[in-house]
């Protein structure tokens, strides 16, 4: 039997690209028998091909523009093509070039099935400013990748946990061996976040680690997030920051060996979540970053103008700045870290 190619589109950015694997899982179970290929921009190719179901992954370059880009898709005959993104990108592939005429003349195949994952603006407008929600709720962004592709079959969602296939680690640095040491007093935190709104608030983390005397942290982050050496200056030994110093493949990778996750909503949230890591997830202002798996706690204030922002733009309205996230106090975290603590064998 022939394997059917069914193609996935997901441009940006690192949340939302973990977040639509989730497809990936649903379209393997949908079509056992499929070779899976997989549309994003060219810095995240190496992220999707962390997938173990992905067989191909096709980058966009922008300097080489869409319509190169899309010269390499028409390599390929495609029974579903599913547009996980519907930027002004990804329509321009599917309603242009999988036009039925223009299809035909290209590749001399009929169109595939075009599968859309809507932005549902009307309804957005109406959660952030008349706080009416027509969504889910919480709002489950793996659930909502599969969401489209469910009306075919008529299912549930597929929420499971996934391997990552990250082949043999290259630890030029020296900085991957403390993977090797994770235990129970050793702890992954995710402190950063694209936006300052959807930060937990540094006098917070730094309480939070000074009452967990007895512990180990590993700090994840970019290289934008020298702030985080704050960390080191004032616990010294107890602290490894590896914000700056890891890629994203390896900072994947550390989250994929940690005994818990602790985390802003931010990338790394969502690839803990994934990978069926005890996570934490601060949620603060936001509406579409909830996690999705069993192992994952979601922390978060109920407040009237929540959700206020779809990924931390705009400006707080509350008196105490941030009030969604200062009400999710160190004690809170405390008492939910030590409950899942207990929870994991030895």
């Amino acid at each position: 039997m022939e394997k059917k190619k069914l193609l996935i589109m997901r441009f940006s950015s690192f949340g939302d690209i973990i977040q639509s694997m989730s497809a990936i899982d649903l379209l393997k179970m949908m079509y056992p028998i499929s070779e899976i290929h997989f549309a994003t921009k060219k810095e995240f190719v190496s992220l999707v091909k962390l997938h173990p179901q992905v067989d191909q992954v096709l980058g966009y370059d922008k300097k080489e523009g869409l319509i190169a880009f899309i010269k390499k898709l028409r390599e390929h005959d495609y029974e579903l093509v599913y547009d996980a993104h519907k930027s002004l990108r990804s329509q321009f592939i599917t309603k242009i070039f999988y036009h039925s005429i223009f299809h035909y003349i290209c590749t001399k195949s009929i169109d595939p099935v075009v599968v859309t994952r809507g932005k549902d603006r009307l309804k957005r407008f109406l959660l952030f400013y008349c706080h009416k929600n027509f969504f889910p709720w919480p709002f489950k962004g793996r659930v909502s990748f599969q969401a489209p592709l469910l009306k075919l079959i008529k299912s549930r969602p597929v929420i499971k946990k996934v391997a990552f296939n990250f082949g043999e680690m290259r630890d030029k640095n020296g900085y991957l061996k403390i993977c090797q040491e994770v235990d129970k007093k050793t702890l992954t935190i995710a402190p950063s976040a694209t936006r300052d709104m959807k930060k937990w608030p540094l006098s917070h983390w730094l309480s939070f680690v000074e009452k967990l005397s007895d512990y180990r942290f590993i700090i994840l982050g970019g290289p934008e997030d020298t702030y985080l050496q704050i960390f080191e200056e004032k616990f010294g030994n107890r602290v490894i920051n590896l914000a700056g110093k890891l890629n994203l493949i390896e900072s994947c990778y550390v989250v994929s060996k940690s005994n818990v996750l602790i985390a802003a909503d931010t990338g790394l949230m969502h690839v803990g979540d994934y990978l069926g890591i005890p996570t934490i997830a601060l949620i603060g202002p936001t509406a579409f970053g909830f996690p999705a798996g069993d192992n994952s706690i979601t922390l978060e204030v109920n407040l009237k103008c929540r959700p206020c922002t779809k990924d931390g733009r705009g400006k707080c309205s509350q008196a105490v700045y941030q009030k969604c996230l200062v009400d999710i106090t160190p004690d809170r975290v405390m008492d939910v870290l030590n409950n899942l603590l207990a929870h994991i064998p030895e």
